[in-house]
């Protein structure tokens, strides 16, 4: 019997020993460089010129439109855009406009007191809106590196993702969706929504 979170590195350097002991190694080369490839894609991060357009939400991330609803938070009606993170481009997060962060809060796993959930409301001279990183799957990690009271422009890099992810904007109503579901958007560069 082990602790549980003794149990993740005591496997991970006994599958490490059955690689470098069953595979010839130049298996084992390719191995790292590919990995070491992935890594580089996620941990990127990109640069992007800001947009010339201050009336619009930008993709935070690379990924998938997964939902698009209306969602009442604090007595608020917002429209909610999640966000499925592509897991071969870049994990990085990005302001989708500009503004305030007026409040951050978290939630944590009980299991692994990692958290699991960050949500940064940011004030704009168009109002208000909510951006929510998830973390999923078995490797649960978000990092968010803002604090209250940042002043953050379109584009500026907040945080990031570890493999399976979702981000969660929550748009005034004043604001037109443009995407739809299912299609594929890019950091920085495809409009989410726009002003009407």
């Amino acid at each position: 019997m082990f602790i549980r979170d003794g149990l993740y590195p005591i496997l991970t350097i006994l599958l490490i020993l059955a690689i470098i002991v069953f595979l010839p190694i130049y298996i084992f080369i390719a191995i790292l460089i590919l990995l070491l490839t992935y890594l580089i894609l996620v941990f990127r991060i990109p640069n992007i010129k800001a947009s010339p357009f201050p009336r619009v939400f930008l993709s935070p991330v690379n990924g998938k439109i997964i939902s698009i609803k209306e969602k009442v938070l604090d007595k608020e009606l917002f429209n909610e855009v999640t966000i499925r993170i592509c897991p071969f481009m870049s994990h990085i997060n990005l302001i989708p406009l500009s503004g305030r962060v007026t409040n951050i809060t978290s939630t944590y796993d009980v299991n692994t007191s990692k958290k699991i959930t960050s949500t940064m409301d940011i004030i704009t001279e168009f109002g208000s809106y909510k951006i929510k990183q998830v973390a999923e799957g078995y490797f649960k990690r978000i990092k968010n590196n803002l604090v209250k009271d940042d002043i953050v422009e379109t584009h500026d890099f907040f945080g990031y993702t570890i493999f399976k992810a979702n981000i969660v904007l929550y748009i005034p109503k004043t604001f037109e969706i443009t995407v739809s579901l299912k299609d594929s958007v890019k950091a920085g560069l495809d409009v989410i929504s726009r002003a009407q």
